[in-house]
């Protein structure tokens, strides 16, 4: 994760890592936090996670769905503009 967000120096907080192993369990996640809060990187997260086990399948493991979707609701279209771009910014 460091790699592909290098300024994500403190990584993931505790509820981050929770609701990461609830969409990769394929479990639906209502996620509600102030602004700041952490909400971007909880919907990063497993789509990194997702990219990076395509690349190192784990013999274990399901393979992942190669073109894996997640539903992001925002409040403002510009809010979700920024989103999708500084996602693809980051190879996503």
């Amino acid at each position: 994760m460091e790699q592909l967000v290098p300024e994500w120096r403190n990584g993931p907080r505790d509820f981050q890592v929770d609701v990461w192993a609830h969409i990769l369990d394929k479990i639906p996640v209502l996620l509600v936090t102030h602004t700041g809060g952490g909400k971007t990187a909880s919907f990063w997260g497993p789509i990194c996670i997702l990219q990076h086990l395509l690349k190192h399948p784990v013999p274990s493991m399901a393979k992942p769905p190669k073109s894996p979707v997640g539903i992001i609701i925002t409040p403002l279209v510009e809010l979700g503009n920024n989103h999708a771009r500084e996602i693809s910014q980051h190879g996503l």
